[in-house]
């Protein structure tokens, strides 16, 4: 039912941001690391044997000694661990900033080599995998179903223009028309709630005694104050 509780894999690759592919593993690397630390109950619990021990061990340890091999099983392999531990309850997986990666790749120059990585990796964590109740990935890229997800099943892609999801993101059109009609003024408010300005504190000038602020677009390389 939808009441029953599930153990949860969460990881971000916000700060994958490296200007190399070796420094990008090198970082995903580490965050799994810290994944497995965080779950260092399951082994102390003694529930694991043999080459399950070694590989969770490896896994504690963000060293040279593990492969990209062990890496994209990395996920796979905790979530048969968590579904062990809690006695056959599948993980729910929940992935921000998927994308991060592959948009440095992309920039950088090393977009075959993380793409091969990724794909192996989403394939083991979100195909192949009989622990996983289901997933939920975040991002900012359009997600083809023709490029690294052709393989996937049951794949629902929402976007924020979706009319379903209306109503879950930003401001409806009641909401903005209310906001302005109290006044004019709520539009800086609105805009600042949205994200597409924000707000930067700026040295010290003048004669009077209150702090100075700009308020910056967002989506724009050049500034404009306010």
């Amino acid at each position: 039912s939808s009441r029953e509780t599930y153990p949860v894999i969460s990881l971000s690759f916000a700060n994958v941001k490296e200007p190399t592919y070796e420094m990008a593993i090198q970082k995903i690397n580490l965050f799994l690391s810290k994944l497995y630390i965080k779950h260092i109950y399951i082994l102390e619990s003694g529930i694991l044997h043999g080459s399950d021990i070694t590989f969770f061990k490896k896994m504690l340890t963000a060293s040279e000694n593990i492969n990209d091999i062990d890496m994209t099983l990395a996920l796979n392999q905790l979530s048969r661990f968590l579904y062990r531990y809690y006695g056959e309850k599948k993980a729910i997986f929940l992935l921000d900033e998927y994308d991060t990666p592959l948009q440095e790749a992309f920039i950088n120059g090393y977009w075959d080599q993380m793409g091969d990585f990724t794909e192996s990796l989403f394939n083991s964590t979100f195909k192949a995998n009989p622990y996983m109740e289901r997933a939920i990935m975040i991002g900012i890229t359009s997600m083809s179903k023709e490029t690294m997800f052709s393989d996937f099943h049951n794949l629902n892609i929402i976007t924020t223009t979706l009319d379903k999801y209306v109503d879950s993101f930003g401001f409806t059109e009641k909401e903005v028309f209310e906001q302005l009609d109290e006044s004019e003024d709520a539009i800086w408010s609105l805009l600042l709630a949205s994200g597409y300005l924000k707000v930067e504190k700026v040295p010290y000038r003048g004669k009077t005694l209150k702090p100075w602020y700009h308020l910056c677009i967002t989506n724009l390389e050049n500034r404009y104050a306010f």
